[in-house]
């Protein structure tokens, strides 16, 4: 199984108003690090630094989040925050790949 995890930073912003302004939700439970991109956890936030918050998620998720929706739901942030995104291209690796 590959490693399919993007993500997109936050400057600005509470991680509850961040969950609210891209429309989606916390279940308040911790994630295996394992785990995070598979099925079983889909999306994971957290709070790298003061005044910063990021939300992690399949690349898919990451995509719709950006450019998904008219108008995309980044607009939905304050004015003041800056937003910084990082979309995994890579996918699973190969046969060669994982021989190597």
């Amino acid at each position: 199984m590959g490693f399919n995890m993007s993500w997109i930073f936050v400057d600005q912003i509470d991680l509850n108003d961040l969950y609210a302004a891209l429309d989606v939700k916390s279940t308040g439970e911790a994630a295996d690090p394992y785990d995070l991109g598979t099925k079983r956890v889909p999306l994971a936030g957290l709070r790298p630094k003061d005044g910063w918050c990021a939300i992690f998620g399949r690349y898919s998720f990451v995509l719709d989040i950006t450019i998904g929706t008219d108008p995309p739901r980044l607009t939905r942030l304050p004015a003041k925050s800056r937003a910084v995104s990082c979309r995994d291209l890579a996918g699973p690796p190969s046969a060669n790949q994982r021989a190597t």
